[in-house]
C-alpha cells in the first residue's frame, strides 16, 4: 500500500498505500560540502571498497528487513478483474496489462517468496459512463458491492469467489482493480486523502488497495487513479507501475484491515514509514517486460542473502540488476524519541556486497507531522566509511509528533537505495 498522510492509520492497519499529496514539505537540509571528509572506521577500506590485501569485505550493517507473515491469507493464484468506465482512454492498454501481468516473468520473480504464482485475468469490465467527479473510498466500496450483487462483476457469493468472514482466501483469489480517469478525484482507505503524488518531469505515482464486504464475503480491491496536475497527466507506464504495485501487495496482503498477511507491524521499526508492504520498500524502482512497466518488489530471500554477507548479493528489490547491493546503515537503527528543541545524531555506515566506487548520499522527507532540521555530514560514502546525520526537533513541536527521513544512496538517478530514519516527540 502506498504512503498516506496519517501515520496513525498506517500503524493501526500495518499499512497498504503510494506517496500522499498531503506529504509534508521537505525538511530543512544542511548537507555537508561535496568534499566533506568521511570519518574513517579505523584504517578502513579504500574508497573503492577493496582492502589493502586486494580482497573485499562487506562492512557490518544492521539487518535489512524481512517481512513477516502475520498469519493472514494470500491470493496464491490471483483472479484479476480490471474495471474502467466507458471513455477511459487507457482502457485497451490496461486490459492488455491485465492479460500480461497474471502470467508474467515479473510475477514469477516477485511472488515467489510469498507463495503467489500465476493467475488469470478473468475479465475486463467497462462500466457505463460518465465516471464520477469524486470517488472517496466508501463510494468505491459501494460501487463494487452493487456490481457484485447485480452480476456485473464475478459474484463474491459464487463458489470460487470471495472469502467468507475474511478467512482463508482458498479457491477464491479474486482481486478487483478499478482504474479511474483524470476527471475523477479519488480518496484512499479509511477516508484518507488522495494518494496522487507528482514526481516531476511528467511522472506520477498513486493508488491503494483495501477490502470491502459483499454479503458474507470480504473481497480485496485496488484503486488506480489517473493522477494529473494543471500541466501534466499520468501516462500509461506510470499507471502500469502503480497497478503492479497494488496488484502484488493485494496478492500478498489482501485483507490489511481484518487479517494482515505480509507486512511490517512494529511501530518502532523505521521501515514501517515506507507503509510496510512488499512493494512499498522498493517505491520508485521499476522494470520493463513485454512492453509494460512494473515496479520492483522487495524479496525476503534476497534481503536474507545480503544480511548473511553472501558474496555478490544483489538488491532485495527484484527483478534486480547483477551489480552488488549498496546502502547505508544507521546507528541507532530504531525510531528515536527526541524532546522538542532537542536533537539526535545517527552514525551512517556505508556497505556494499561487492566492490563499488563511493556513491552519492542525500536525504528526502518521508511522512511527518513537523519539519525537522537535518544536517548530513557528507555527500558521498563508500563501503566501510562512516558519516553522521543530526536531526533537530524545533522548539515548540507538539507531543506525539513524528517525522521520517529517508537517507538515499545513489550511483545514478535510476540506480538508488534508501534507508529510513524516524524520530518521535514524547
Amino acid at each position: 500500500m502506498r504512503r498516506v498522510g496519517s501515520v496513525v492509520a498506517l500503524l493501526a492497519v500495518a499499512s497498504a498505500c503510494s506517496s500522499s499529496s498531503g506529504s509534508p514539505s521537505a525538511p530543512g537540509t544542511d548537507a555537508g560540502p561535496a568534499d566533506a571528509a568521511l570519518e574513517a572506521d579505523g584504517p578502513g577500506p579504500a574508497q573503492d571498497g577493496s582492502n589493502a590485501d586486494g580482497g573485499f569485505h562487506e562492512a557490518p550493517h544492521d539487518p535489512l528487513p524481512v517481512l513477516p507473515n502475520a498469519g493472514g491469507p494470500i491470493l496464491a493464484a490471483p483472479k484479476l478483474v480490471t474495471i474502467v468506465y466507458a471513455g477511459y482512454t487507457e482502457s485497451s492498454t490496461m486490459s492488455a496489462f491485465g492479460d500480461w501481468i497474471v502470467g508474467s516473468s515479473w510475477l514469477t520473480a516477485v511472488g515467489h517468496d510469498y507463495g503467489v504464482g500465476h493467475g488469470t485475468h478473468v475479465m475486463h469490465v467497462v462500466l457505463p459512463g460518465p465516471a464520477p467527479a469524486q470517488a472517496p473510498d466508501l463510494d468505491t466500496q459501494a460501487l463494487l458491492e452493487a456490481k457484485l450483487a447485480d452480476g456485473t462483476l464475478p459474484s463474491a457469493a459464487g463458489p470460487d469467489a470471495g472469502t467468507p468472514g475474511g478467512g482463508d482466501a482458498g479457491a477464491g483469489d479474486y482481486l478487483y482493480m478499478i482504474f479511474y480517469p483524470p476527471s475523477t478525484q479519488t480518496g484512499s482507505f479509511l477516508a484518507g486523502p488522495s494518494t496522487c503524488t507528482y514526481e516531476g518531469g511528467g511522472a506520477f505515482i498513486g493508488g491503494y488497495h483495501w477490502e470491502t464486504q459483499s454479503g458474507p464475503y470480504h473481497v480485496p480491491y485496488a484503486v488506480v487513479p489517473t493522477c494529473s496536475t494543471s500541466s501534466a497527466t499520468e501516462g500509461a507506464s506510470d499507471l502500469e507501475s502503480s497497478a503492479s504495485h497494488e496488484f502484488i501487495e493485494a496478492a500478498t496482503d489482501p485483507f490489511p484491515y481484518t487479517d494482515i498477511a505480509f507486512g511490517l507491524t512494529d511501530p518502532n521499526d523505521p521501515w514501517i514509514y515506507t507503509a510496510g508492504e512488499v512493494a512499498d520498500l522498493c517505491e520508485g524502482l521499476s522494470t520493463q517486460e513485454a512492453g509494460f512497466t512494473a515496479q520492483r518488489v522487495w524479496s525476503n530471500s534476497a534481503a536474507a542473502s545480503a544480511n548473511a554477507g553472501s558474496a555478490g548479493a544483489t538488491s532485495p528489490c527484484v527483478p534486480a540488476a547483477s551489480e552488488p547491493f549498496y546502502d547505508v546503515s544507521p546507528s541507532p537503527a530504531q525510531a528515536q524519541t527526541v524532546k522538542a528543541g532537542g536533537s539526535v545524531t545517527f552514525t551512517l555506515t556505508g556497505f556494499s556486497t561487492g566492490p563499488l566506487p563511493p556513491w552519492a548520499l542525500s536525504i528526502f522527507p518521508g511522512q511527518a507531522s513537523f519539519t525537522p532540521k537535518v544536517h548530513l555530514g557528507a555527500s558521498t560514502i563508500g563501503n566501510g566509511q562512516t558519516t553522521t546525520m543530526t536531526v533537530t526537533v524545533p522548539a515548540g513541536t507538539p507531543s506525539m509528533a513524528y517525522a521520517a527521513i529517508f537517507v538515499t544512496s545513489s550511483l545514478s538517478p535510476s540506480d538508488f537505495t534508501y534507508w529510513p530514519i524516524a524520530v518521535t516527540v514524547p
